[in-house]
């Protein structure tokens, strides 16, 4: 892995739950790392589906590991990315030498969110 190949800045968000002043449980996305990373096109496929064409464009982003990044999962968290949305579907950590971490995501197909919350 060369440094020099982490040239675009990427947004890690983890989901969380917050109480409003009456009680409800929202679920809401804060801001938890932003790193340096690598990125590949993994797929961009189209598919046709209720009479309409989806493009499903699938990326891998390579990060330098860290503490926080030891943290994350295809659960709780998401990549915003030029603006847009991936929701992460695998994380490796690349054999487990605590020295970079692949995360498998795909763009998300329809978002109302600008990626802030």
């Amino acid at each position: 892995m060369k440094i020099s190949d982490m040239n675009i800045r990427i947004l890690v968000q983890k989901s969380v739950t917050i109480i409003d002043s009456i009680g409800n449980h929202i679920n809401a996305w804060e801001d938890y790392y932003s790193c340096h990373a690598s990125a590949f096109t993994k797929s961009m496929g189209e598919s046709d589906g209720a009479g309409h064409t989806e493009v499903n464009e699938a990326v891998d982003f390579n990060a330098r590991y860290s503490s926080e990044m030891a943290g994350i999962s295809a659960d709780r968290y998401r990549i915003i990315f030029n603006g847009k949305i991936y929701n992460i579907k695998a994380v490796d950590f690349m054999g487990f030498k605590n020295r970079s971490v692949r995360i498998y995501a795909e763009r998300e197909k329809k978002s109302g969110s600008d990626g802030k919350t």
